[in-house]
């Protein structure tokens, strides 16, 4: 009895050194074992017999103390899932911000189970347990990649935007950022008046990496080009295009316009005239034309003759241009003024008026020519021989009567 009870003192005289050593107590405690009061278990085996010391010391070796270890989670919203396991054996899980595990004495080596598009900091380690409770933060952040709208084709510092995931920015350069999470986002871009982008909307697929997307502009206008020839020298008119007006000078004029139908009118002066003076242009997805003719207004000067066969030649002199022709009538084009005309006597008519004046103003003009005709060359003579003829034989006559009547009876 007293060897075993001088054995079970000098083993727990031994377990007293090894826990008086903190580099010892932390192997031992690795093993899952603590002794508060080595003191207190000596002197109890010193007095019991064989079995209660043996009660003693294996009640001591087993029972270990342990203190509460606490792992709270910062930038992880609640709700949130997120785990945490020791020594590879035990695992807690939590939707909020702590996890408790009450361990021994000793190191224990950590692992974090973290939610989708997480990083945990630090995501592993070890804690270490030295008789009292403590602390291990861990630091969530969410994974997020470059998601970057590159743009081209507009002026700078032209506006455009992108609705991503209903977040909407605005830029005057050519890029707009987001930092978006491993998902699929529907964007929508929008630009300046007159512009479309291409593409216009679609989405954004975020899968472990940054994303790029480029954006065309293009301009939804096209150029109506109206192009005026004739007499514009020296004058000016007015088109109206689209509701708007304007006074041109030049040769041509070129307008911008999105798809559509469009009406246009040219307003001239008073002596001038378009042709066409009016009508409509349609854009449909490329540029379009329209020629227009300025000219001085002309009128026409209309010549008919009377008393006169048809058929028989005839002739005109106006502002100097002679015309001619067999039919009643002969006509001018001119512009607005006062001219002067000459009719020619024809054969065998004599023209009643053969010179005149005619007012050229804002309307055409019509002037009545009239011929007589003249007496036939071979008819006079015989008419006067016939008259001669007829006179004598009256003479004679009346002569004859005169001798009857003075004759006696």
């Amino acid at each position: 009895m007293l060897v075993a009870m001088i054995a079970v003192v000098m083993t727990l005289s031994a377990l007293a050194v090894i826990f008086e050593s903190p580099q010892s107590n932390s192997g031992f405690a690795s093993g899952g074992h603590n002794f508060s009061n080595i003191n207190e278990v000596t002197n109890s085996a010193n007095a019991v017999n064989d079995k209660s010391v043996a009660a003693m010391v294996s009640a001591a070796v087993t029972t270990a103390q342990t203190y509460a270890v606490t792992f709270t989670n910062i930038g992880l919203p609640s709700g949130m899932t997120w785990t945490v396991t020791i020594d590879g054996s035990t695992t807690l899980s939590s939707t909020g911000t702590s996890i408790t595990f009450q361990l021994p004495n000793g190191s224990h080596a950590f692992s974090v189970g973290k939610p989708l598009n997480y990083v945990a900091d630090p995501e592993s380690g070890v804690v270490f347990v030295y008789g009292s409770a403590s602390t291990q933060y861990i630091t969530f952040s969410l994974l997020e990649y470059d998601v970057t709208f590159v743009q081209t084709g507009l002026q700078p510092g032209a506006t455009w935007s992108v609705d991503l995931n209903g977040v909407v920015k605005t830029s005057t350069t050519n890029q707009i950022f987001y930092s978006m999470d491993n998902g699929s986002y529907s964007y929508s871009i929008t630009g300046p008046a007159n512009y479309a982008a291409n593409p216009g909307s679609g989405k954004a697929i975020v899968y472990g990496g940054n994303v790029t997307i480029d954006v065309s502009f293009i301009s939804t206008l096209h150029k109506i080009t109206f192009n005026f020839g004739g007499d514009i020298a020296g004058t000016s008119w007015t088109l109206t295009f689209a509701g708007d007006s304007y006074t041109v000078t030049g040769s041509s004029l070129a307008l911008m316009k999105n798809n559509g139908m469009y009406g246009y009118s040219v307003s001239t002066a008073n002596e001038y005239a378009a042709t066409p003076s009016s009508g409509s242009v349609l854009v449909l997805d490329k540029d379009a034309s329209v020629n227009i003719t300025i000219q001085v207004k002309t009128y026409t000067v209309t010549f008919e003759h009377v008393g006169m066969e048809v058929g028989v030649p005839w002739q005109v002199t106006f502002n100097g241009v002679v015309h001619n022709s067999t039919s009643s009538i002969i006509t001018f084009e001119t512009q607005a003024g006062n001219y002067s005309y000459t009719v020619s006597d024809v054969n065998g008519y004599t023209v009643s008026s053969g010179t005149g004046d005619v007012n050229v103003a804002s309307q055409s003009q019509y002037v009545n020519v009239e011929f007589n005709k003249n007496p036939d060359i071979w008819t006079m003579p015989l008419l006067i021989i016939a008259g001669a003829a007829i006179g004598i034989g009256a003479g004679v006559g009346i002569g004859l009567l005169y001798v009857r009547r003075i004759r006696p009876p």
